[in-house]
């Protein structure tokens, strides 16, 4: 038997409409790298209490902002390794 990790347990809470609202902002917050579809999902819910929806909201412009700041880095990377290369 496999252990879950934690994000996929925070998941199944944030996840679970019959968990009280708290947990579930708590778990969302305890997450440390939620899925940007699954953030999407939350928001898009009719069932999803405001609050929550304005919490993932938040964490899915974070994860952007980390993942662009992550390609920019790649790709300034990827550029000097050319050029280097070249020479």
């Amino acid at each position: 038997m496999s252990l879950s990790s934690p994000d996929a347990t925070f998941k199944k809470i944030v996840a679970n409409a019959r968990n009280p609202q708290r947990l579930r902002l708590a778990a969302l917050e305890a997450m440390s790298r939620p899925q940007i579809h699954f953030l999407m999902r939350l928001e898009r819910d009719r069932d999803t209490p405001v609050k929550l929806k304005f919490a993932a909201a938040q964490r899915r412009a974070a994860e952007m902002l980390v993942r662009k700041a992550t390609n920019a880095q790649m790709e300034t990377a990827r550029q000097q390794s050319d050029i280097a290369n070249d020479c």
